[in-house]
């Protein structure tokens, strides 16, 4: 199994705290986001990390290179989206594998209970049934399986957020790939990468919604949620 952890953004939301810096290096509890996230998938065992880098990749090779995890950078992480930092890593999506934002800080029980659960989902979404958060990635669920994601989907139309985690079977990580080439074909190589789940849902492939039974997760996008995390994880920890 693999771990591919995407951090190419520029984290404008956080102001300077990451105009010079970058928001996955932001501490937690004496550590990074980042760093929390390489330990925790250690411990689990998966040793082959893959970082997908564009802001300030220089400080983020520099902080990370001591874990031995691998680099591919996003050369154009200030001109388009998200589905261009999948699209880079296209050619690794070759087994298992679990995907996180970079940003995202959880409790270790949430990738525990992922990697334990039915390999016959080829594609799970980790999600939240207990928020509905504003400007984040909404999704709709019907029967445990996702119908639509995205930002734009109107409150009422939407019964979950996606917390920024997925997990692929080898099945599910050829599906993935493929629906990326398919995507960036048609001319969207500069969209999110909502667009490319939605074409996976729209020929009919499933992806699964992975409750993650209200244990605590955040988003640090913003200042507010910075402090969340480190209140909750200072507590815990």
């Amino acid at each position: 199994m693999k771990a591919i952890i995407l951090a190419a953004g520029l984290g404008t939301r956080l102001g300077k705290l990451t105009k010079k810096y970058h928001k996955s290096l932001l501490s937690i509890n004496d550590e990074s986001i980042i760093e929390r996230q390489i330990k925790i998938l250690k411990s689990l065992k998966i040793d082959e990390i893959i970082i997908v880098t564009g802001h300030n990749q220089n400080i983020l090779v520099n902080e990370l290179s001591k874990y031995n995890v691998n680099f591919i950078y996003n050369q154009n992480y200030n001109i388009t989206s998200t589905t261009e930092s999948h699209y880079v890593i296209k050619d690794f999506l070759d087994d298992e594998i679990v995907m996180l934002c970079g940003d995202v800080i959880f409790e270790q029980e949430i990738i525990e209970d992922v990697l334990k659960q039915n390999n016959s989902n080829d594609i799970s979404l980790l999600i939240d049934t207990s928020k509905i958060i504003k400007d984040d990635i909404l999704v709709n669920i019907e029967r445990e399986n996702i119908v639509n994601i995205g930002k734009n989907i109107p409150n009422n139309k939407s019964n979950a957020t996606w917390i920024g985690i997925s997990k692929f079977s080898m099945n599910g990580s050829k599906i993935f790939k493929r629906s990326i080439e398919e995507v960036v074909e048609e001319g969207f190589l500069g969209g999110e990468i909502t667009d490319v789940f939605r074409h996976i849902i729209n020929k009919k492939n499933i992806i699964h919604a992975k409750n993650i039974n209200e244990k605590i997760w955040y988003n640090v996008n913003t200042k507010e949620e910075l402090e969340k995390a480190r209140d909750f994880f200072r507590i815990k920890n």
